[in-house]
C-alpha cells in the first residue's frame, strides 16, 4: 500500500487455481502529475490464445501513454495537463491504447483471440475529486456506496473485437461510462472476486465475497484474501486483480 497526498492506494493480483502456470489478469495504477490518479484492471481472455500476454499488453501500453504524457506538454502546450478535464484525459490515454493495440496486431501479424483482454479503467483528478471510468467488459466498479455489477454473462465485449473501427465508434458502442463528481473512493476488480471457491470447487454459502472484498470494513485487500483462506477455506479460483483508492 502507498500513501501519498492523504490518498491511499491497496491492490490485490492473485493467480487463481484454474490457471496452474500464468495468471491471466494484470493490474496498473500511477500517478500522472501531481493532480492525476490512472489506473486499470485487466482479465486476459481463458478461451484465447496466451491471454496472459493480452492483459499485460494493456499494462505496457497504459505505462508507455502515462510515463510520455508529461514529456509531451513540454513540446505541446495542447497537452498541459491543468488543461484537461478527467473525461479529456481519460479519452486521449483510451485512444492511445486502442492505436497501439491496433499497431500491435499489424506488427506481430496476431488475431484478435491474441489479444482479448478485458480493460476497467479510472481516471483521478485529485484536487477536484472528479473521476472517469470506462469499462470494457466485465467485472466491477465501487464508487464510493455505489456499487456497479458489470455483468455480460460471461461473454465479455472485448476492446480487441472491435479494432475494424475507429476510436469514436468502439468508445461510444462498446464500452460503459461512468463521469462523476466529488468522489472519496473507488474500487475497479475483475470479476475474480466472485469466483472464491472451497476444496470442492463451491463458493461458500456463510460469506459473500464480492461486497466483502468491495465493502470498506477497515481491512486492506492481502488481509481480506487471507481471512477468506484461513477462516473460510477459501481460494481464488480464477484470477483477481482489485485495485482501491481513497482519501
Amino acid at each position: 500500500m502507498i500513501e501519498k497526498s492523504k490518498m491511499k492506494i491497496d491492490s490485490l493480483l492473485k493467480r487463481g487455481e484454474l490457471h496452474e502456470v500464468y495468471g491471466e489478469d494484470a493490474l496498473f495504477y500511477t500517478n500522472v502529475g501531481e493532480d492525476w490518479l490512472v489506473a486499470a484492471v485487466m482479465d486476459g481472455c481463458s478461451s484465447g490464445k496466451e491471454s496472459y500476454f493480452a492483459s499485460s499488453l494493456y499494462v505496457k501500453l497504459l505505462r508507455k501513454t502515462c510515463k510520455t504524457l508529461p514529456l509531451l506538454a513540454e513540446i505541446n502546450p495542447e497537452l498541459d495537463l491543468d488543461g484537461f478535464t478527467p473525461e479529456n484525459l481519460g479519452e486521449y490515454i483510451l485512444r492511445h491504447i486502442f492505436d497501439d493495440i491496433k499497431r500491435t496486431r499489424k506488427l506481430l501479424l496476431a488475431d484478435k483471440y491474441e489479444l482479448l483482454s478485458t480493460l476497467l479503467f479510472v481516471v483521478y483528478h485529485k484536487p477536484s475529486k472528479a473521476a472517469y471510468l470506462v469499462a470494457s467488459g466485465d467485472g466491477y466498479f465501487k464508487i464510493d456506496d455505489e456499487f456497479i455489477d458489470l455483468d455480460q454473462n460471461n461473454m465479455p465485449d472485448y476492446m480487441a473485437y472491435h479494432l475494424n473501427l475507429s476510436f469514436e465508434d468502439w468508445l461510444k458502442n462498446h464500452t460503459r461510462i461512468f463521469v462523476k463528481d466529488n468522489v472519496d473512493s473507488v474500487v475497479i476488480s475483475t470479476d475474480g472476486i466472485q469466483k472464491y471457491f472451497d476444496e470442492y470447487k463451491k463458493p461458500s454459502l456463510q460469506i459473500d465475497t464480492v461486497s466483502y472484498f468491495l465493502e470498506e470494513n477497515g481491512k486492506s485487500l492481502e488481509p481480506k484474501d487471507e481471512v477468506l483462506k484461513s477462516k473460510f477455506k477459501l481460494l481464488p479460483f480464477d484470477d483477481v486483480a482489485i485495485i482501491s483508492f481513497n482519501f
